[in-house]
């Protein structure tokens, strides 16, 4: 009697863990699944600042848009679109998983740096809403969200990327010569 109630009790257990799903398990990728990378130059004259917004999904279609002043000076802001492959979204969908983004409960450290860049990711995936705030806490978490963030980067192609450095090295040229001139 006690073996056939061992058997059933260790039946159960063994059903019940394929049930279970662990923390570091892999979802199919959702098709709501939607990335928003922000980087800012931070701390830097006017003439120098430079900020972008890397914006893919849902779906493979996504944007990059690039702004070469603050904001408060009226800039242009180029906007170029991008077509991700399938593939390239699923590593980046899977890369984001396995390190936690779906999970975590990433938390911002209280001082931020002086000065540098910064950078944050909203994400949307399976009907939910996903932040990564500026400045995470945690080097683990730090590292791993950098590598993250050079996987989004890296799905803007290199013409693209020369292109809008090329228009911040023009404009920057154009600021320079601008306000040198003499005030009439």
């Amino acid at each position: 009697m006690k073996c056939r109630s061992l058997v059933k009790l260790l039946s159960l257990l063994v059903l019940f863990s394929f049930g279970c799903s662990t923390q570091n398990e892999v979802r199919p990728r959702p098709a709501d699944f939607s990335v928003q990378y922000e980087w800012r130059e931070e701390s830097s004259p006017s003439s120098y600042h430079y900020a972008y917004t890397i914006r893919i999904g849902p779906g493979i279609q996504g944007e990059i848009m690039f702004s070469p002043d603050y904001s408060s000076d009226n800039p242009p802001v180029w906007t170029e679109t991008l077509s991700v492959e399938d593939g390239d979204l699923e590593k980046l969908y899977t890369s984001m998983s396995e390190k936690g983004m779906f999970t975590k409960s990433w938390q911002q450290e209280d001082i931020p740096p002086a000065d540098g860049s910064v950078e944050w990711l909203e994400v949307t995936a399976h009907g939910e809403h996903f932040l990564v705030p500026r400045y995470v806490t945690g080097k683990k978490e730090a590292e791993a969200i950098k590598e993250v963030y050079a996987a989004i980067n890296s799905l803007v192609p290199e013409t693209v990327w020369e292109k809008l450095y090329s228009q911040r090295k023009q404009y920057e040229q154009d600021f320079l010569t601008s306000s040198r001139l003499p005030d009439r």
